[in-house]
């Protein structure tokens, strides 16, 4: 079962790197396929085209900026709500070996008394 598991968290994980490469490829398409028709409309100037092209990459990079700095966040929040399970699981295991360790004390502590080898 822990097999089973494991390889379906990892073929979720492969989905969305998938789909994060499918929307970066249709990024690039786009911008390929809109100089080609700016190109042909407006008969621009190969310096004009070529500013064209550097406006067009340079949105492209905040857009990616912008997706990163989401993706970010995202990680930094299951990293808080990880570190949060780890130390409420913590707090829990220590309670359960006080808890353990006191009533193996009152235990003993009873049966030496029935035995009569403490008083």
């Amino acid at each position: 079962m822990r097999i089973t598991e494991k390889k379906m968290l990892e073929s979720s994980k492969i989905v969305e790197l998938e789909e994060e490469l499918r929307v970066v490829g249709n990024n690039l398409k786009s911008l390929e396929v809109s100089e080609e028709k700016l190109a042909d409309a407006a008969k621009l100037k190969p310096l004009e085209m070529q500013l064209k092209k550097l406006e067009d990459l340079s949105e492209a990079i905040v857009q990616n900026f912008a997706y990163m700095r989401e993706r970010e966040e995202q990680m930094r929040d299951t990293n808080e709500s990880t570190s949060s399970r780890v130390l409420y699981f913590s707090v829990f295991g220590m309670c359960c070996l006080l808890g353990l360790a006191t009533w193996q004390v009152l235990y003993l502590r009873r049966y030496f008394k029935a035995k009569k080898l403490i008083e």
